[in-house]
């Protein structure tokens, strides 16, 4: 499987990733003192900057603003993603393919885990099939991994974020 400082995503072995799935993780309100990044194009024309090296998007904004931008802009296809909304164990589904991101023009796949959330399990079951339907298409799987759960006590302790930065080298997050 390709690395990400071997991906179109790197720049000199280094990338800086904006990341823009706030408006399905956290809604309108993400927004807030930045109103003018409601406007996906706002973004993409961020991304254009040369300080970034790859914009990290979901579905909807892939299909519709990337065509646009795509010989501009290295794509981080976000495959999953929650509301805000919801209020239970955390659990981030996954919305669209590798294979789909793949056809759009993805240079890197990306997606999110919760371990030490009561279905830890099975996202690692999903995260195993993204990253090795990934290596299909030589695409590098980037890991967002968030400690969260029930029955941690904090999730923003040192040892707890750590945890889970090891936990995406144990299960083939790419480097």
């Amino acid at each position: 499987m390709c690395s990400l400082t071997d991906s179109p995503m790197a720049r000199n072995g280094k990338t800086i990733i904006l990341a823009h799935d706030h408006g399905t993780e956290i809604g309108p309100s993400g927004f807030e003192g930045v109103e003018e990044r409601l406007d996906p194009r706002e973004v993409f024309e961020m991304a254009r900057h040369d300080a970034v090296t790859a914009l990290g998007i979901g579905k909807g904004l892939t299909e519709t603003y990337y065509p646009s931008y795509e010989d501009d802009v290295a794509l981080l296809a976000k495959l999953n993603g929650t509301s805000s909304l919801w209020s239970g164990e955390p659990y981030s589904p996954q919305n669209w393919s590798v294979e789909y991101a793949a056809e759009l023009g993805a240079d890197a796949i990306g997606y999110t885990i919760y371990p030490g959330s009561n279905r830890e399990p099975e996202m690692f079951e999903d995260f195993r099939w993204v990253q090795e339907n990934a290596r299909d298409y030589d695409l590098p799987v980037a890991m967002w991994s968030y400690a969260r759960g029930q029955a941690l006590k904090d999730h923003k302790s040192r040892d707890t974020v750590a945890y889970a930065v090891r936990l995406g080298l144990e299960v083939g997050a790419a480097w």
